[in-house]
């Protein structure tokens, strides 16, 4: 069976100028409704029931008029619907398929993250305790880095209070930690001995001596007290450096460089330098 609607001028000129759904027709065409859609359903008679097929809203003078569908033609719309609708399905199972593999992805990151900072938690644990026990070691040995050299100290000032003498010359008793600040200059002086003849002995106290301490007291040290001190920049002064510890070439370097070298092994020993200004051989010359 073939499904047909017929729609033309003359055919509508004797009816009642209504729609099939019932709405009133203006002369030049359908009625334009504001809230409706601006295309018209038809219902077509077929077989299976009613097809609708959608006409553009023209004036009817100017609509021809038949549009035939054979059962063929309707089965193939169907058939085509139907692929279209399963390929539809395809891809939609297909993204669920995407999707769930996302979302086991996503769980398994997520438990690998989990996983990872439970481990830097424990890290963390192990930082905190590694680094409270570094503190006590720190604390431990700092004091006794502390208490070591303040009994080097000790020692020394106990000697040369006992007996203030130093290459043959003889000293007021030995006065500790000379501490002064002017400007931006800032020093500490472990030992200093005077004397009423405008001599005057500084020394460094080391448990154990340095090629850095020998440097630092044949340089900056000298040149720190007389910004510090300069009442005594004209007396004789002597330097040395007192170590319970010390290497023997160091020891030999810095008493070629003018350092009277003090040591204790048993009793004080004195290393000093030449009488002679010009056997006295300086850093670097």
């Amino acid at each position: 069976m073939i499904a047909m609607i017929f729609l033309s001028v003359s055919e509508f000129s004797g009816l009642s100028r209504r729609d099939p759904f019932g709405r009133e027709l203006s002369k030049s065409g359908v009625k334009k409704s504001p809230r409706r859609s601006q295309r018209l359903l038809w219902r077509i008679p077929s077989p299976k029931g009613c097809l609708w097929e959608k006409l553009p809203n023209l004036p009817l003078e100017n609509t021809k008029a038949m549009r035939m569908f054979s059962k063929e033609e309707i089965k193939e719309l169907f058939a085509e619907t139907d692929k279209r609708i399963n390929r539809l399905a395809e891809r939609q199972e297909k993204t669920d398929q995407v999707l769930d593999r996302i979302a086991e992805s996503q769980k398994k990151t997520d438990e690998q993250l989990a996983k990872t900072n439970k481990a830097i938690d424990r890290l963390g644990e192990r930082i905190d305790r590694l680094g409270a026990k570094m503190d006590k070691m720190n604390e431990m040995y700092g004091g006794l880095g502390n208490n070591v050299g303040e009994a080097s100290e000790q020692l020394f000032f106990n000697m040369l209070n006992d007996n203030p003498v130093l290459k043959q010359i003889r000293f007021d008793p030995p006065q500790r930690n000379w501490h002064h600040v002017v400007g931006k200059c800032e020093d500490e002086y472990d030992l200093v001995m005077k004397n009423d003849d405008s001599s005057i002995f500084i020394l460094e106290v080391k448990f154990k001596a340095s090629p850095s301490d020998v440097e630092k007291l044949l340089t900056t040290k000298q040149e720190n007290f007389n910004i510090l001190f300069p009442e005594y920049k004209n007396y004789d002064q002597h330097w040395g450096l007192a170590a319970t510890i010390i290497d023997e070439d160091l020891r030999k370097m810095a008493v070629k460089n003018g350092l009277t070298i003090l040591q204790y092994k048993g009793k004080l020993i004195q290393h000093n330098p030449p009488t002679r200004p010009e056997e006295i051989q300086l850093i670097g010359a």
